[in-house]
């Protein structure tokens, strides 16, 4: 199999990681943690994400080392500011009744959210360097 398409697949796949990441699974999860249901974005729009976030894999993995960072980079920022989005200001708010009595609870997961979007940048930086580390220039 030629070079190029080895890492064209390759560029495909991580794109459909970082789709499903950013996009599928931590909305999903969160939603089912914090039993909030979260509104997430359309299925016409899916597509444009996807789109985006596999075209930015193959142009990662097929441009040299050092300006395929630039779209990796670019995917995990672009997957960070979707969840941030999302998950607006990092407070939640509910009105419940309670024995007749209307009771306001509100929650603050700012903590959370920073903790995911710094994994998030410490995996982006860990795959920065192995690109580096790996480069074949």
């Amino acid at each position: 199999m030629p070079k190029i398409l080895w890492r064209i697949i390759i560029g495909v796949i991580s794109g459909i990681i970082y789709y499903a990441v950013f996009l599928v699974i931590i909305p999903i999860v969160l939603s089912l943690v914090l039993k909030y249901p979260m509104e997430l974005v359309k299925t016409k729009e899916l597509f444009y994400y996807a789109a985006v976030f596999i075209s930015l894999g193959v142009l990662s993995t097929t441009l040299k080392p050092f300006i395929g960072l630039i779209f990796t980079v670019l995917s995990i920022l672009i997957g960070s500011l979707f969840l941030i989005s999302i998950l607006g200001s990092g407070v939640l708010q509910l009105a419940m009744s309670i024995s007749g009595e209307r009771v306001q609870v509100s929650l603050e997961f700012k903590d959370l959210l920073m903790v995911i979007l710094g994994m998030g940048f410490i995996f982006a930086i860990i795959d920065v360097f192995e690109k580096l580390a790996t480069s074949e220039e």
